[in-house]
């Protein structure tokens, strides 16, 4: 009576170890798909990146993201126009650039930082020609209207 007692636990423990285990394997599978699925994505942005960069001959000086009106600034400068630089603004699908000091033979530094953005204003610094200034962005929505502020801030 023992023995069969030990050997339906035996059974009963060899069954959930089976269970258990084939569980393990799927997730495991569905984690690795997952991670196959994310390192193609990582590369095809990462590919659209260097498009958009090559295509638009820009460089992007400094980039933050936000969860407010203004998902996400940029200040940038064009490689092939020197004098074309400025703040880019991406509010829902859309994206603005805004130009700031097009004056010849100025180029925008390194220096140059985005250093906050609220649900909608954006505050940073533009250095141009080792002139730094700080500035504000103001965006203003309207019905479909958008309305953007440029000031300085002192």
């Amino acid at each position: 009576m023992k023995n069969k007692t030990k050997n339906r636990i035996i059974i009963l423990l060899l069954g959930f170890s089976i269970v258990f285990n084939g569980y393990l394997f799927i997730e495991n599978k569905n984690k690795a798909t997952t991670i196959v699925q994310l390192n193609k994505k990582t590369k095809e942005l990462e590919r659209y990146s260097e498009l958009l960069e090559t295509g638009t001959a820009t460089e992007y000086v400094d980039i933050k993201e936000s969860d407010g009106l203004i998902s996400m600034a940029y200040l940038y400068q064009d490689k092939e126009l020197i004098e074309r630089h400025g703040i880019g603004v991406i509010i829902g699908k859309q994206y603005y650039r805004i130009g700031i000091a097009p004056e010849i033979g100025t180029t925008l530094n390194e220096n140059s930082k985005i250093i906050k953005i609220t649900d909608n204003e954006i505050e940073f610094t533009f250095n141009l020609n080792n002139d730094t200034e700080k500035k504000r962005l103001i965006v203003q929505t309207e019905n479909n209207d958008i309305h953007f502020k440029l000031e300085d801030v002192s």
